[in-house]
């Protein structure tokens, strides 16, 4: 998640104040109600004819 740490340094101030997402480099990033944790939603991927598919 460091690579996303720029981003969310940037953004914390929208995320505390809205309902929002960020699109981190590892996936999506938000916040709880009380923003003290930031959780990070990981895309799911499949292999399909040898090739990596966003699903």
């Amino acid at each position: 998640m460091g690579i996303d740490a720029w981003l969310l340094a940037n953004n914390f101030n929208q995320l505390q104040q809205h309902d929002i997402e960020l699109n981190g480099a590892t996936g999506k990033l938000s916040v709880n109600s009380n923003n003290c944790v930031i959780f990070r939603t990981l895309p799911w991927l499949k292999f399909k004819q040898e090739k990596v598919q966003l699903i």
